[in-house]
This record gives structure tokens, C-alpha cells and sequence, in this order.
């Protein structure tokens, strides 16, 4: 959710980003910088930040390796999608 959202952000504030149907993107730029999208951001943000209270190393190593392999299938989703177009 937060790289999303910091994406989306980066690009919104971006005075060169190319904005409204000129732009394929622009929705979900919009989407990802909207007030509703911002407060899950933070309320999730704050979960996470709890739940981590007093976790392990081993968990924490753990955490990292789901995390690496979520992004490796990540990337591999928009590879397929550039293959695409």
C-alpha cells in the first residue's frame, strides 16, 4: 500500500507528469493520492507498526523473505504487462 501511494504521490506532485486522458495512468494516480487511499495508508501503517512490537530477529528475517519473494511477484506482474504492450 505504501509504495502505491508514495509512487502515486511522487508523480501527482511531479509538475512534468502529463495530467487527465493524456496520461493512461492519471486514474490511478488520482486513485492512489485520494484522501480515502491516504487514510487506509496510514491506518495500515500504524497496524503494522503495533504488530511489530517486541518481534524476534527470526521473525523479522522471515518477514523480510516473504517480502523480497511478494516483490519478486510484483515485478513479475508488470514485466508481463510491458511484455504486453
Amino acid at each position: 500500500m505504501l509504495g502505491y501511494y508514495e509512487i502515486a504521490k511522487r508523480l501527482y506532485d511531479d509538475p512534468s507528469t502529463v495530467r487527465g486522458e493524456d496520461n493512461r495512468y492519471w486514474k490511478w494516480i488520482e486513485s492512489y493520492v485520494a484522501e480515502e487511499y491516504v487514510e487506509a495508508v496510514r491506518v495500515a501503517r500504524e497496524g503494522v507498526e503495533r504488530a511489530v512490537v517486541g518481534v524476534g530477529v527470526r521473525e523479522v528475517e522471515e518477514a523480510a523473505r516473504v517480502f523480497r519473494e511478494g516483490c519478486g511477484m510484483e515485478v513479475g506482474f508488470w514485466e508481463m504487462g510491458l511484455r504486453r504492450t
